[in-house]
């Protein structure tokens, strides 16, 4: 039961009449006419005249020894009485110089009263131990007694004290009842309840102790526990809260209204006592305002209280966090009674408290699907593997299968359920179901090797058929993306294959999918079957993909040499308004070309010229007018059209094609002079290509046809293919190491072309073999080599393969954040690629490494690029809204970021939860705290295995807590993110600064 320590009340009152109480001393007889006149004057209270009286006396000689000693003593008394600073040194050395007097018995008495009225106890308290008690009358003893009493009362020396006390408290001496309130005070200290009730009782009726005597009386009932008697007692009086004494009795008043369970009465009486004294609170009474609140369904209120009670780590707190989850509870504040029934669990003062705790926590978890960081499936867990005998096991065991199926940090709960070694049949479905869906979250982040090894763990158990049929199509996908053909294709097959499948989404799009595998290995027979399955499914409602397969059949067709079908397909794409009508034009001019209708092929191709001029493909499109012009033998349009590329596009591969056939025209026109200008220049900008070979052999006939062979050998004698046997032997290193590339012995490969640009750097085949090489190292992992490769057919002239290898260096570097590097690499991509894909690439590469550098506004244009590419996925799509939305925010664009980051929050994986965050942080930088709060726990329900945002998320949430005004809930989430985040990066340390922060402000908790 409580106990309050009572202030010592009234003890200055009740000093008074002690000071003022001193008992005049026996007056002794005189001896001559002097000592009448000092002891008339002294009984006068004339001290003053006395001691010159007493001074005489004590100086005459002719006096007895004793009468002279009785002088000295009064003469001492008389400076005590005037308060003469030498009062006290009078009487010791009157002590010290007559230690044989019969009076040395007054003097310690007299001396200790003195001492005692100057509140130096310690000192009396000596002096009055030399008294003789025998030698005192009555009144002296009474007197004695009590300042004794006093003075071992101030000494702490309570036992002797009371035992002084007592023995005057019954008289009828003025000392009586200031004795009975000390004694009443030390049986109250020390417990003794009766006697302390017994004199208090005594002294009510008595003036000076009738206001003091009441609230004694009214603690010791509350310490037995007589809340009735408090009651008929404090009540009459609780209305004085002008003093100390009676905001305490309002204390009293309310804890025995809480005590008898009456919490209504108690409420306004404990509340009124917290306001008149907040400083005196203490846990208890916190606890005891809510749980008043609490019993009487004012849930509000009982949180402010409660959350004051919980500071420390006992039961107090334990019992507060359990009432305090429940107050939350009641007023629908359901993410708040999640934590708040965790941290009981988690204390153990109450085991069967913790464990009620822990499946209420449980059961909120799965109610509404947040738990931050598995911790309801970590502990319910842990409750299995520490309590397996439990009565509750079952209960356990079904709730741990609940929260793995709704929770949605997979990452974790993988973790957890992969120690469970008995899976029930709930369990395997559970697990079949996380492992699947981790796999999503993995495949959206692009991570395809971890994916396929999920989904593959998820097939372990058939619990779920679709789950089961969506994992086979999702591993087809992710090996589709590791361009792994075959077995993207056989996982396809699978899915197709399997009972059911016919009723999946992904079912429509296996032929599709097939089509494009074959493609990829130019297998176009096979490809071509699948695309027109595809587009002739009725059920294909996509334009886009039906588009796209048209294209892909049409090309299939083309590389087959069906040219009258391929030129129907590509028709048909256009009718569907494809994506790159430019595309289509330039194939299908080809296609009318290679069938001969070379007029056809032309209109084609100036469809492209006359309606896209800033196509990728313009380049392309004049080249291929010069060749079916060159073919009808119009010889001037067609240089017409080879010198557009020619001074164009000179960094296309188109250009150097260009300048060999403008050189081969005029040499056949016997316009020699021209031929050999156009070749050398061809030869000096494109050394080491393949048509600047070419270009050697036509000039060697040329002049040969002019005779001027030494001429030839002069200027051929600069270039290595000049050099016969040297030609000879690249050629052979390169097929011998090219033979083992097409066999697919890639570690021979390698060895093989690196021998081969070791001895040829620039040699014919340098730029070929370098793409090789690192082709095979890319997929044997060593990127550090492949970069290695990738720069240098960067750094040789412009190959068939230099788009991609700026590619491959660009996807490297970025890998390896090197992101200025790689910005370069994809902003080369972009000037020189004619390819629609390439391109795109470039843009993304662009967009993610200017955000990478923090470069937002170039970011948020390159994004803008993507957006309007209708063939990007809807993964790419989202990324540029997320970076537009970002920039945005970034440079106070703020309609801008709203709009761009809402088209981005309901993506899954990295891109959606980074999106929830800075859209969080948008709604807070504009003060809709309850949006942001609102986007934050989305964030953390739907994305909780992004650990990294979720975390940031819950930073920014204590944030929001502080403007809401509740700082409370803000060291909460903080504490958990401390407690729980294992990331190493900027997070904790923001966490944890808020977080002091918060505990040195005066931030009000409401």
């Amino acid at each position: 039961m409580k106990r309050y320590s009572i202030l010592l009340f009234g003890l200055l009152t009740i000093m008074l009449p002690v000071s003022t109480m001193a008992q005049a001393t026996k007056v002794l007889q005189p001896t001559s006419l002097n000592r009448i006149m000092a002891d008339e004057l002294y009984s006068n209270e004339n001290f003053s005249a006395a001691r010159i009286q007493f001074d005489q006396i004590a100086n005459n000689k002719a006096l007895s020894p004793i009468e002279r000693d009785e002088a000295t003593l009064f003469a001492a008394l008389c400076g005590a009485k005037l308060q003469n600073a030498d009062a006290i040194s009078s009487l010791h050395e009157y002590i010290n110089t007559h230690s044989e007097s019969a009076s040395l018995n007054t003097a310690f008495f007299e001396l200790g009263r003195l001492q005692f009225n100057d509140n130096n106890y310690s000192e009396a308290l000596i002096s009055f131990e030399q008294v003789e008690l025998n030698s005192l009358n009555n009144d002296q003893l009474a007197e004695y007694y009590f300042k004794t009493g006093y003075c071992e009362f101030k000494a702490k020396k309570t036992d002797q004290a009371e035992s002084s006390f007592f023995q005057v408290k019954k008289g009828t001496s003025p000392w009586a009842m200031p004795a009975t309130y000390y004694y009443s005070h030390i049986a109250y200290i020390k417990g003794k309840y009766q006697e302390a009730e017994n004199g208090f009782n005594t002294l009510k009726n008595v003036p000076v102790y009738s206001t003091l005597a009441p609230y004694y009386l009214a603690q010791i009932y509350y310490q037995q526990g007589r809340y009735e008697d408090l009651l008929k007692l404090s009540v009459p009086l609780i209305n004085d809260n002008t003093s100390k004494a009676s905001v305490e009795m309002i204390r009293l008043t309310g804890n025995a209204y809480f005590n008898r369970e009456q919490y209504a009465d108690a409420i306004p009486l404990l509340e009124r006592f917290a306001e008149a004294n907040p400083s005196a609170l203490n846990r208890n009474d916190y606890y005891q305002l809510g749980y008043a609140c609490y019993k009487t369904a004012n849930y509000i209120k009982g949180i402010k209280w409660f959350q004051e009670v919980i500071r420390e780590q006992d039961s107090l707190s334990q019992n507060a966090w359990y009432h305090l989850a429940d107050c939350y509870l009641k007023t629908n504040q359901k993410k708040f009674a999640g934590e708040a029934f965790l941290a009981t669990s988690k204390m153990k003062f109450n085991k069967e408290l913790a464990e009620e705790a822990l499946f209420n926590y449980a059961r909120l978890s799965i109610e509404t699907n947040f738990s931050p960081y598995n911790e309801a499936i970590k502990a319910i867990r842990a409750y299995i593997s520490t309590n397996p005998t439990s009565n509750r096991i079952d209960e356990a065991n079904n709730l741990l299968a609940q929260l793995l199926l709704v929770t949605k940090n997979y990452k974790t709960a993988l973790e957890i359920i992969e120690t469970v070694k008995n899976k029930d049949e709930q369990l395997k479905d559970a697990y079949q179901k996380i492992a699947y869906y981790r796999g999503v979250e993995l495949y959206n982040d692009r991570d395809y090797r971890e994916a396929i090894a999920l989904f593959t763990k998820s097939r372990q158990y058939n619990n779920d058929r679709f789950v089961s049929l969506q994992s086979l199509y999702l591993t087809a996908e992710a090996y589709y993306q590791l361009n792994n053909w075959d077995k993207a294709a056989d996982y396809y097959e699978q899915f197709s294959a399997t009972k059911g499948a016919s009723q999946n989404p992904g079912f429509l799009y296996v032929n599709y999918n097939l089509g494009y595998c074959f493609y990829k290995q130019k297998q176009y027979s096979q490809a071509n079957a699948y695309f027109k399955r595809f587009v002739q499914d009725k059920r294909i409602k996509d334009n886009r993909s039906l588009s796209d397969a048209y294209v892909r059949s049409a090309d299939c067709s083309l590389m087959s040499k069906n040219f009258s079908e391929a030129i129907r397909s590509y028709d048909e794409a256009l009718q569907l308004r494809a994506a790159s009508p430019e595309y289509i034009y330039i194939q299908k001019a080809m296609a009318m070309g290679a069938r001969g209708d070379l007029k056809q092929k032309v209109q084609s191709l100036q469809q492209i010229i006359d309606r896209y001029p800033q196509s990728p493909y313009s380049d392309q499109a004049h080249y291929e007018i010069g060749n079916a012009y060159l073919l009808q033998k119009e010889d001037t349009k067609a240089l017409a059209a080879f010198n557009e590329v020619i001074t164009r596009y000179p960094k296309s591969p188109m250009a150097a094609k260009s300048m060999l056939k403008s050189g081969l025209i005029y040499y056949n026109n016997d316009q020699n002079n021209q031929a050999v200008e156009m070749l050398k220049l061809l030869v000096s900008k494109y050394n080491n290509t393949q048509e600047s070979r070419e270009a050697l052999a036509t000039l060697k006939n040329i002049y040969v046809d002019m005779n001027r062979v030494d001429d030839f050998v002069a200027y051929s004698s600069k270039f290595q293919q000049g050099n016969i046997s040297s030609t000879e032997q690249d050629s052979l290193l390169y097929v011998a190491a090219e033979s083992q590339y097409l066999k697919g012995n890639c570690a021979e490969a390698i060895r093989g072309f690196g021998s081969y640009l070791t001895q040829f750097p620039t040699g014919s085949f340098a730029a070929k073999a370098a793409w090789y090489k690192a082709d095979c190292e890319s997929k044997s992992g060593d990127s550090k080599s492949a970069l290695e490769d990738y720069e240098r057919i960067i750094s040789l002239p412009a190959s068939a393969n230099y788009d991609k290898a700026l590619a491959g260096a660009a996807a490297i570097t970025y890998q390896q954040k090197q992101y200025a590097t790689a910005l370069d690499y994809y902003t080369k991509l972009e000037g020189t690629t004619t390819d629609r894909t390439l391109r795109n690439d470039a843009y993304i590469g662009q967009m993610r490494c200017n955000y990478k550098l923090n470069n937002y506004g170039l970011a948020a244009q390159a994004a803008q690029r993507l957006g309007n590419n209708t063939e990007n996925s809807a993964t790419v799509v989202a990324e540029s809204n997320l970076i537009i939305g970002v920039a945005a925010l970034k440079l106070n664009n703020l309609p801008l970021a709203k709009r761009s980051l809402e088209k981005t929050v309901s993506n899954q994986g990295a891109i959606g939860a980074e999106a929830n965050y800075y859209l969080a942080l948008l709604n807070y930088n504009q003060q809709k705290y309850k949006e942001a709060e609102k986007t934050i726990l989305n964030l953390q329900t739907n994305y909780s295995s992004n650990d990294y945002w979720v975390a940031k998320g819950f930073v920014l949430l204590s944030d929001v807590y502080v403007q809401l005004g509740n700082a409370f809930q803000a060291k909460v989430t903080l504490q958990s993110v401390i407690e729980n985040y294992k990331g190493e990066d900027d997070v904790i340390p923001s966490a944890k600064e808020k977080l002091s922060q918060l505990d040195s402000s005066n931030t009000t908790t409401k």
